[in-house]
Formats: C-alpha cells, sequence, structure tokens
C-alpha cells in the first residue's frame, strides 16, 4: 500500500525539480554554440565581410556568438541596432525578431547556428 506524500514532501520535491531541470538549462547554456570543427571549417569558408552579425548591446546570446566566433577565428562584422541606425534598419528588413541575427550572402540565420551557416555558404560556392 502506498502513502501519500506531505505537502512538505511536494515542496521539496518540487524545489528538487526546479534545480534539475533549472541546473539542466543552465548546463546547456554552457555549451559551445559550435563544434571547433564547425568553426575550422567556417573560417576556411568565409571571407572577411562575409558574414555580417546584427547584435544588441544587452544580448548574451551576443555575447556568447562573437566569444565563439572569434574564439574560432571566424571572419565577422558586427553591428548594434541600439548605436547603428544603418544596423537597426537592416534587422528590421531581414525581418528579424530577436539578436543574434546573421546575414550571410543574403539569408538571415537566427541566432549562432554553424552547421546552418556553413550550408549557405556551401550553396553559395556551387552556384
Amino acid at each position: 500500500m502506498s502513502r501519500r506524500l506531505t505537502r512538505t514532501e511536494w515542496l521539496i520535491a518540487l524545489v528538487a525539480m526546479g534545480l534539475a531541470f533549472g541546473l539542466g538549462g543552465w548546463l546547456k547554456q554552457a555549451q559551445p554554440p559550435g563544434t571547433a570543427a564547425q568553426g575550422v571549417a567556417l573560417r576556411a569558408a568565409l571571407l572577411p565581410g562575409e558574414l555580417q552579425m546584427i547584435s544588441s548591446v544587452s544580448c548574451g546570446y551576443c555575447h556568447r556568438a562573437r566569444a565563439w566566433l572569434t574564439e574560432a577565428q571566424v571572419p565577422f562584422q558586427e553591428c548594434f541596432i541600439e548605436r547603428d541606425a544603418a544596423c537597426r534598419q537592416r534587422y528590421v528588413r531581414a525581418g528579424a525578431l530577436a539578436t543574434p541575427t546573421f546575414v550571410l550572402h543574403g539569408q538571415v540565420v537566427l541566432g549562432l547556428d554553424p552547421a546552418r551557416l556553413l550550408s549557405i555558404v556551401e550553396a553559395q560556392r556551387r552556384q
């Protein structure tokens, strides 16, 4: 016969689940946005000025993307929607909903997605 959990036991279980899920999200966020191999491939495939990153000053995802691209030595240009009116217009024209937004060969990619960026470069090179 099973017994019912007390209110305290339920509270402890809920807190434990919250911590477990919260920790899982934190660990996932701690992972780099791409692999080292993707960084090498992007660095080799991109020419300076091809990859544009539209950022926001307070965007944590932008900071992570910038750090990963810089560490992988991937050439990119960055602008900030709060500081540059032309950047803000490019952001609006792209139909972007959040930052970072990447523009590569006229294609818009929301968030740093190295695999998607590589596929755009490869498709462009085949043309």
